[in-house]
């Protein structure tokens, strides 16, 4: 029937969107068949819920705002129940910093059989992005209690670490964190961050032996294990260790090139590794390379600049760097910024730079008191 056919198509679609949604395809071919996977749903069945859902979350994608929450308000008209509507209108209340309406659509979706852990997962670092630490400690917590996944041990240790400076409790947290999701890319790729931020080198060291994968490459992890193992060696006073996992790994690097000579992630990778081989001018040339190719500004890959400028004798240019980024940086990004120039022994004289200092301790005082209560930031 027309109507079974629309199904296919509505499938069809969610298939294009999730590819979308996961950065695997954002060419203008992919937008352009799902805009016409729907059309062709929608003309088969145009009363069909899922039909109109998966129109709502194509207009979400594509920059339609207003006209998506006026489609999920319509379908919450006609099913009150329906979980990607609530989580539309959850997503875009948060968005707008209607905080008391969120929550109404929050407590919604959490009455649905199986509560509804992936909005609450969002939701959760939306806040922290925020600035909102007191509330996604909340958030987490009721998270935590629903879902105990893996994402969610991975969220925890996320946000102890990257949103609320704190390596020391993060490393604390390690313990409650199942045997068997410690050595997963991401999981494994946070505590050893946190290892080595807590000065504790040789534990770092002792769980990336664990890992059996040589290049980490999940959620916001893509980086050579051998980088980080050689920080870990670097903190635990072993330089011939470090040295020798930085060589393994910038070897790893470079044949990944071979196959793609313009992949960003790789050059900033490679430049990171030639700068703490001391290979500075070297480094200095492919994070230029990086660069000119178009890589963004995100809060890694600032990071990664950082490193390469402080490891390659360029520390003013560094503090230039980090100042200009650092005025119009949103909280989230301040927050990526000072986790590693507060805590990484690297950058122990950098983050004595009187302007460097301030930023930190401004930071620092921020996140402390946004953690111990109700935050009134936007």
């Amino acid at each position: 029937t027309d109507g079974n056919i629309a199904d296919h198509w509505v499938l069809a679609a969610r298939v294009s969107l999730r590819l979308w949604e996961q950065v695997y395809d954002r060419s203008a071919e992919r937008k352009l068949r799902i805009t016409e996977q729907v059309d062709r749903a929608l003309k088969l069945s145009q009363g069909s819920i899922a039909a109109r859902t998966t129109q709502m979350r194509a207009q979400a994608f594509f920059g339609g705002d207003e006209e998506s929450v006026r489609m999920a308000k319509e379908i919450l008209r006609e099913d009150p129940n329906n979980r990607e509507a609530l989580q539309r209108m959850l997503l875009a209340h948060r968005a707008n910093g209607e905080d008391a309406e969120a929550n109404i659509y929050r407590a919604r979706l959490r009455k649905l059989p199986g509560g509804d852990p992936i909005s609450m997962l969002f939701d959760t670092l939306r806040l922290a992005n925020r600035g909102k630490m007191f509330e996604a400690e909340k958030s987490f917590e009721e998270l935590f209690a629903l879902s105990p996944t893996r994402i969610v041990y991975n969220l925890r240790i996320e946000l102890l670490k990257d949103y609320f400076l704190d390596p020391k409790g993060a490393v604390e947290f390690v313990a409650r964190i199942p045997e068997q999701f410690r050595t997963e890319d991401a999981i494994a790729g946070h505590i050893a961050n946190a290892y080595i931020s807590a000065g504790r080198g040789e534990d770092a060291v002792a769980l990336l032996k664990r890992v059996p994968r040589d290049y980490l490459s999940e959620f916001a992890f893509n980086i050579p294990k051998g980088l980080l193992a050689g920080l870990a060696h670097e903190v635990a006073a072993q330089p011939a260790a470090a040295a020798l996992e930085w060589r393994a790994a910038l070897a790893l690097v470079e044949k990944r090139l071979a196959a793609d000579s313009a992949d960003l992630m790789l050059l900033a990778n490679k430049a990171q590794l030639q700068a703490v081989l001391g290979q500075k001018s070297a480094a200095l040339e492919t994070l230029r390379l990086r660069n000119e190719l178009g890589g963004k500004e995100n809060p890694i890959a600032q990071m990664h600049q950082i490193r390469v400028l402080v490891r390659s004798g360029k520390a003013q240019e560094a503090v230039d760097y980090l100042v200009r980024e650092w005025a119009g940086a949103r909280i989230s990004r301040r927050c990526f910024l000072v986790r590693d120039l507060a805590f990484l022994p690297e950058y122990a004289s950098f983050r004595k730079e009187k302007r460097v200092a301030a930023m930190i301790a401004e930071h620092q005082a921020f996140v402390q008191k946004a953690r111990a209560a109700p935050s009134q930031s936007p």
